[in-house]
């Protein structure tokens, strides 16, 4: 298969966009939740909002913005040099709203804030920085996700000390400040530096510098031509087997990551105090980013179905142990929860490129992103709810245990192959307007 083939690097702009996409995660992972460990505490403190209906608001955020980001799947169909533009828009939205956060002092304010910011990085991540790694690295995209990824990570184990640094450096305003630098990172490089396809910067896809100058300009036309031709209208890709196992199956497990939305009170409740919490988080985090990378030369070497079955399998073995109520086995959970952190989102973008190719990929995430996003509130809602009312994680980490298993059985059943089209598929398209 095409995207086992070795990686030959990624060139200096295709570092710089998977830079962006770290920060890009990052600000994914840390403003829908990681933030929220260290934020609801605070927010309890300074103005006595509940910690539940804080966290409560992250499954509520990410329902609007799965709701939401269907009309962006449209704009990605229909604006030229659509995800880039989109990704610009929606980064400078999540600058402003978490500076906009630090002012905040009645819950309705954070409450409508959080929801914007959260649509936003949703967007940035789902229709910005996954089309564009899948423009840029075709044969290749199992090793970029990886490494872009790991933003993900790094925000589990760093926002809360970036957060608790920024307020006693600068007060309470000081740290959102800082927060959304790290959003103003990733919106330099991609408005100065970074374009829509690697054609575009005189790049060359996967960095093949084997491929001519006007071959490789060539090769954008035709995938532009595609991109309009696509079959895989949101009406056909309702109608596809594939597009439900990829987003039913990536779905259920990354509703697991839910629980890192909690991971400090969780520590609290088995015994470890708030700052034993934090280590502990800061722990699990920066295991997660091997685990990330090594999911991504798996991917290379054995393909997407045998690397899917290994985050299901690792996802379920993380959510039992982290529902057993039990002290010391929060260290075996945070070997599980760690891998769950690294993968899922790799994952996703890996089974739909495999089977649904480059040219196609673009359509078909359109439908596939909301589903997967609704999915992953759903294990947010279900754990900050059930805990609230039952006092407890076991049930809801069981209940998502039981998701990575459903996930298993459906990658199991999947076929990895490749149903989109294929260069030689372009090449004649291309020939037959060529003739119109």
């Amino acid at each position: 298969m095409d995207n086992r083939k070795k990686s030959v690097g990624y060139g200096s702009r295709g570092w710089i966009l998977i830079i962006a996409c770290i920060f890009t995660n990052y600000m994914l992972a840390a403003a829908t939740g990681d933030s929220l460990n260290i934020l609801a505490l605070r927010f309890e403190e300074n103005f006595s909002w509940s910690q539940a209906s804080v966290f409560l608001l992250a499954s509520y955020g990410m329902f609007i913005a799965a709701v939401v980001s269907i009309l962006f799947s449209f704009l990605l169909k229909k604006l030229k040099d659509s995800a880039r533009k989109i990704m610009i828009i929606a980064l400078v939205i999540t600058v402003v709203g978490v500076v906009l956060w630090g002012y905040c002092t009645q819950f309705w304010q954070f409450a409508i804030l959080f929801t914007i910011v959260n649509i936003a990085v949703n967007i940035i991540c789902y229709y910005g920085a996954n089309p564009l790694i899948n423009n840029w690295f075709p044969k290749k995209k199992g090793s970029a996700i990886g490494i872009a990824t790991t933003g993900m990570n790094a925000a589990s184990f760093s926002i809360v000390w970036i957060l608790m640094l920024g307020w006693n450096l600068m007060g309470w305003h000081g740290g959102f400040y800082i927060f959304a630098f790290l959003a103003f990172i990733p919106l330099v490089l991609i408005v100065f530096f970074v374009k829509e396809y690697p054609e575009q910067c005189g790049a060359f896809p996967d960095n093949d510098r084997t491929m001519t100058r006007e071959e490789a300009e060539k090769l954008m036309g035709m995938e532009e031509l595609y991109d309009k031709t696509s079959r895989f209208t949101v009406k056909n890709s309702l109608k596809c087997k594939q597009m439900w196992q990829i987003a039913l199956s990536c779905g259920f497990t990354m509703a697991c990551t839910g629980i890192i939305y909690q991971f400090i009170p969780a520590c609290i409740d088995r015994g470890f105090t708030e700052t034993q919490g934090i280590v502990i988080l800061t722990i699990t985090g920066i295991m997660a980013i091997p685990f990330s990378i090594l999911l991504g030369i798996f991917d290379q070497k054995k393909g997407a179905k045998k690397a899917g079955l290994v985050v299901a399998a690792m996802c379920f073995f993380g959510m039992v142990c982290m529902g057993i109520p039990v002290k010391w086995l929060i260290y075996p959970a945070m070997v599980g929860v760690a891998f769950c952190l690294g993968t899922t989102n790799n994952i996703l973008m890996s089974l739909t490129t495999s089977i649904f190719g480059r040219y196609d990929y673009k359509s078909v995430t359109a439908v596939i992103s909301p589903i997967y996003i609704f999915l992953t509130a759903f294990g947010v809602w279900i754990i900050a709810l059930l805990n609230d009312a039952l006092g407890g994680y076991m049930v809801p980490c069981f209940i998502l245990a039981g998701l990575c298993i459903v996930s298993f059985i459906i990658i199991l059943t999947m076929k990895e192959e490749l149903i989109g089209r294929t260069d030689e598929d372009i090449e004649r398209l291309a020939q037959e307007y060529g003739r119109k």
